[in-house]
């Protein structure tokens, strides 16, 4: 109405009036319509009239409204979803008008719609390291295409903020071109500083981390368990000659680490996916063959809600020179060990064949002494106590003789020997022992002998200081070129698990030393026992060590 009102009020005032306004008017039939009308002014036949055409576009506007509509509901949604939103216009000429942004834009960033639509606007709003990248984005929607990006906007107050930014274009198939732009951003500040924080952080680790290891690096882990590289420290390439890209090919591993120490590894991730921080030694293969031995600590890291292991640190320290100390003390110790054995029997040898003669000549002396001599009884009593003296003596050295070095074991062989120790275990502890020897005729190298037996005897030892066993079984045989002895007993056990951190942390010298013995002559000693439920030792050499 009011259109038609101001046409008729221009027509009256003017001689010459052209207009185009749209208005609602009403059928016969009381059906609202909507129309377009060109109206004008002219002269017709020397008369003042009007000349008039209307289209009916009572459709559009029912589209219009539907459009309306649905922009309302699309800024409702996208107010709740994201931190603001907003509908462009795209021009003929390309130009956009903003037709409406939601209220939380002000919120954010402190400009108002009014500011929004200045035509410096993008200047001073995109960060001007992002500008060229913004107008990249915005000639791809004027082609038709979705985008989304993040990048950096300026706030009216001066500071930075990081946004989530997703535009979608509405293509107008009768125009040819895009008509209207649909937004939304997301503010993902607190995001990016959170992201900015762990880079720095692993930047921190990464330089630290290579300080004190050879190499580092960090996994990131898959919700479907696969391991994604986020970064290596060079000197990865300078330890083992392959390039980071060398080392996400699929057989890496299978080439990279030594065949017998894979299940080490594969147990290390298992272990570091419960989010346990783990240690282990394996030994790899550089990319020019040569073996080298590394010391690998992985350290999980949790995601934010603490459901499962998000990322692994790693660090690896070459230990191979370690390890050639380690095999060279081991070879020494060995050595110090047979070399103690032989100088027991030496000792032993001369207590026996110097020491005990000896004394039993003296006493053989003191006999005939005695005989001759017909003196008083105060001599015959100091007679009697040298005697006695001289026996004790004979004793001493006899038993020292035997605890050095058993003759038996090199007279009889070390199935004599281990019986000894059985007949001297019953006689001194009252324990049930049973020797089962199937090794008739077997022949051993002193040096093989000497271990063993001090293996038995170590064994043995312990059963009686700690087991509180009341029954103990020894089996003797030999199976393929190699001697098998089996200690089984049954005392309270220990956790096996515990022995042997103890045996790493060298508090327990006397296993340490029993497997470092055996393996010196090629040989294997195992260990099966729990609280409660006894022990079994298991030791194998090759007779011909």
């Amino acid at each position: 109405l009011n259109e038609v009102q101001a046409f008729l009020h221009d027509w009256l005032q003017q001689t010459n009036v052209q207009r185009r306004f749209e208005c609602k008017i009403q059928t016969k039939q009381g059906q609202d319509k909507w129309i377009d009308v060109t109206a004008a002014r002219i002269k017709f036949q020397g008369e003042i009239a009007t000349i008039a055409s209307a289209f009916d576009i009572t459709e559009r506007k029912h589209s219009e409204e539907s459009l309306r509509d649905s922009e309302e509901r699309f800024r409702i949604i996208t107010e709740m979803i994201s931190d603001y939103a907003y509908l462009d216009r795209v021009e003929e000429d390309g130009k956009w008008t903003i037709l409406w942004i939601t209220d939380s834009f002000y919120r954010l960033t402190g400009y108002t719609l009014e500011d929004a639509q200045t035509p410096d606007f993008v200047m001073r709003y995109i960060y001007p390291d992002d500008l060229q990248e913004n107008i990249e984005h915005m000639q791809q929607l004027l082609q038709g295409n979705s985008i989304r990006h993040t990048g950096r906007v300026i706030t009216k107050s001066g500071s930075l903020l990081w946004l989530e930014h997703e535009a979608r274009p509405v293509w107008d198939s009768q125009k040819g071109r895009v008509t209207y732009i649909y937004g939304a951003a997301r503010d993902i500040t607190g995001r990016k500083r959170v992201e900015e924080s762990l880079r720095v952080s692993e930047e921190r680790y990464r330089m630290v981390a290579e300080l004190m290891s050879d190499y580092a690096y960090l996994d990131r882990v898959e919700p479907d368990g696969k391991f994604i590289p986020v970064w290596l420290t060079e000197s990865f390439t300078k330890l083992t000659g392959y390039t980071p890209v060398e080392s996400q090919t699929y057989d890496f591993i299978e080439n990279f680490v030594h065949p017998d120490d894979i299940p080490i590894i594969v147990n290390g991730i298992q272990e570091s996916l419960k989010g346990n921080t783990v240690n282990y030694e394996v030994r790899i293969f550089k990319k020019d063959g040569t073996m080298r031995w590394l010391l690998n600590e992985v350290s999980p890291l949790w995601n934010s809600e603490h459901t499962r292991v998000e990322y692994m640190y790693g660090a690896a320290r070459d230990i191979t020179e370690r390890k050639i100390r380690e095999g060279e003390f081991r070879k020494l110790s060995a050595e110090l060990t047979l070399t103690e054995q032989r100088e027991r029997r030496r000792l032993a040898q001369f207590l026996h064949d110097v020491i005990g003669q000896t004394l039993a000549l003296v006493k053989m002396k003191l006999q005939m002494l005695e005989e001759v001599n017909k003196g008083p009884a105060q001599i015959k009593k100091e007679m009697d106590d040298v005697f006695k003296l001289v026996d004790e003596t004979i004793a001493n050295t006899r038993t020292a003789t035997f605890d050095l070095c058993p003759p038996v074991l090199y007279e009889f062989g070390i199935a004599a020997a281990i019986e000894w120790l059985v007949q001297k275990l019953r006689e001194q502890h009252s324990l049930s022992v049973t020797f089962n020897n199937s090794t008739s005729g077997l022949s051993l190298k002193d040096d093989v002998g000497s271990i063993v037996f001090n293996c038995v005897r170590e064994l043995l030892l312990n059963i009686v200081k700690h087991a509180k066993a009341t029954n103990i079984k020894i089996t003797l045989s030999v199976n393929e070129e190699k001697l098998l002895l089996v200690v089984t007993d049954n005392g309270v056990g220990f956790d096996n698990a515990l022995l042997e951190e103890k045996s790493r942390q060298g508090s327990g010298f006397g296993l340490f030393n029993m497997r470092q013995q055996v393996s010196y002559i090629g040989g294997l000693l195992e260990i099966d026992s729990q609280p409660a439920q006894g022990t079994t030792v298991r030791l194998s050499v090759p007779i011909l060590a």
